[in-house]
């Protein structure tokens, strides 16, 4: 589990994953794979064959925040990175890239918070002190330790390093394959699958295969859906954006 453990304990929300990248891409050449960027930053490492393209892809970005105000009294004001819950926010930990910690709260403790009403305190007295920490236009993401619990991980960010971690071992353990084989690892998935269009349009693949986490079906007043922790990967047909084949 320790690569699994180094892959999520990078901060990389969505246009900001440069450090995670390059991590990916060291370790791929090492694994003697032939390394290149797309347009937007997406790694693609690839191990050459005489047969078809086949590209396997899976994103390297989390969801986060982004800071768009500071007022007076040193209150952080932010907007959604990806698809926040915003339910799910209140007195959750951020982390800045300079290692400033921060908890989200909201104006009045509203049953229904809305994001436009909820603010990050970092301890700061006053604008000019949390801009010794924060500027606008800073990204956070959300804090949480990797642990194991039984068989299972838990962690932050596995949306979408659990899947980056079956890439690289795949290739770790690929020797040779009649196909032409390109391991991607995409960037800004989550505010719209831009990394994996480019990459899309830079490999040209005959076949592709998306590696993802999903929802479950398995837990108390879930969605109804064929899911379940445990029983091996889920393979999708349909979701917002495509209908496989």
């Amino acid at each position: 589990m320790e690569l699994l453990k180094k892959l999520t304990e990078f901060d990389a929300p969505s246009s900001r994953e440069r450090d995670l990248c390059e991590f990916i891409a060291k370790t791929s050449e090492e694994m003697g794979y032939e390394v290149n960027y797309d347009g937007l930053g997406s790694v693609i490492a690839h191990k050459k064959g005489n047969g078809k393209k086949l590209m396997l892809a899976a994103h390297v970005d989390e969801i986060g925040i982004i800071v768009n105000y500071i007022d007076d009294k040193g209150f952080i004001r932010f907007g959604a990175v990806g698809g926040l819950q915003v339910k799910e926010l209140m007195m959750r930990r951020v982390r800045f890239s300079n290692g400033t910690i921060g908890v989200i709260a909201c104006e009045g403790g509203v049953e229904k918070p809305e994001i436009s009403k909820m603010f990050i305190d970092i301890g700061a007295k006053s604008k000019e002190d949390a801009e010794k920490l924060v500027t606008v236009g800073d990204t956070a993401v959300f804090t949480g330790d990797f642990a194991l619990s039984g068989d299972n991980v838990i962690s932050k960010a596995l949306d979408d390093r659990a899947g980056c971690y079956i890439l690289l071992k795949t290739m770790e353990n690929v020797k040779e394959s009649n196909n032409d084989l390109y391991f991607v690892f995409t960037t800004q998935e989550e505010v719209g699958l831009r990394g994996a269009k480019t990459s899309a349009f830079k490999v040209m693949p005959h076949y592709a295969i998306a590696v993802d986490i999903t929802g479950t079906g398995d837990t108390p007043e879930a969605p109804k859906m064929d899911v379940r922790m445990g029983e091996g990967c889920a393979i999708k047909v349909m979701d917002r954006s495509v209908m496989c084949n």
